[in-house]
């Protein structure tokens, strides 16, 4: 077993092995159940709120929704991190982003008239035609949603 230091943050003792914060006095009936803590940037986060969010994937448009918050809606993303609910919404946007894009670039197919016999007869024209109508979504979806 690895050896265990004792450390101080904010007038509380706790055990520290691996990165892992254990009370040294358990006070709250988490603690009391062996619940542990990570150190976040400034914070003490409980380990069961951080094992839920890391299995979420936020995945493309989260991240770009989440690094422009960090950057620039600083009180939001704060909020939202203390509450816990900041990879959680992040998730939730990315797949009402996707869910978008899905539908507007069926929307797009068919009012330009991209099938599958176009496909058959002219590739290059398809690549080219579903290229500009990817494009055309992901730039409306950053524009529209991520910087907003």
């Amino acid at each position: 077993m690895s050896e265990m230091n004792i450390v101080e943050l904010a007038g509380v003792k706790y055990y520290l092995e691996n990165e892992i914060y254990t009370p040294v006095e358990k006070e709250s009936l988490f603690e009391k159940d062996g619940g542990t803590y990570s150190l976040v940037g400034d914070f003490l986060i409980p380990n069961e709120f951080l094992e839920e969010e890391q299995q979420m994937d936020i995945g493309k448009w989260g991240r770009m929704r989440l690094e422009y918050i960090k950057s620039n809606k600083k009180a939001l993303y704060s909020a939202l991190f203390l509450d816990g609910d900041l990879i959680p919404k992040m998730a939730e946007f990315n797949k009402s982003c996707e869910q978008m894009q899905e539908t507007m670039t069926s929307q797009m197919m068919e009012k330009r008239q991209i099938t599958e016999e176009l496909k058959k007869k002219d590739q290059m024209l398809w690549v080219q035609e579903m290229n500009n109508i990817r494009d055309i979504i992901e730039e409306y979806i950053t524009r529209e949603m991520i910087y907003n």
